[in-house]
């Protein structure tokens, strides 16, 4: 497997997206020590997997954003002169 990825002739090697996700020291000395990434060759497709949504994709974006709407129609509504933003996060 590992020679399989070498051959690509990658760009990069060893890049990971750690600010996303928690990844174990030992992942990602595995990662940079055996696996090449080229880091191009998907991007087009994952690029397109974020414009389409399923249905239920679509259902959840309105669920989420029928409640964030809903708590900050309730935080403008408990806002008044002279609060702080910290304070303002607690309601």
């Amino acid at each position: 497997m590992c020679r399989g990825f070498n051959g690509l002739k990658p760009l990069q090697k060893g890049f990971l997206d750690v600010q996303r996700k928690q990844i174990s020291l030992d992942l990602l000395l595995f990662v940079t020590l055996w696996f090449t990434v080229n880091n191009t060759i998907l991007h087009p497709e994952i690029a397109e997997c974020r414009v389409i949504k399923t249905d239920m994709e679509l259902e959840v974006l309105r669920y989420t954003n029928k409640i964030s709407s809903e708590a900050h129609k309730e935080v403008m509504k408990a806002v008044k002169p002279g609060m702080k933003e910290y304070e303002l996060e607690r309601l």
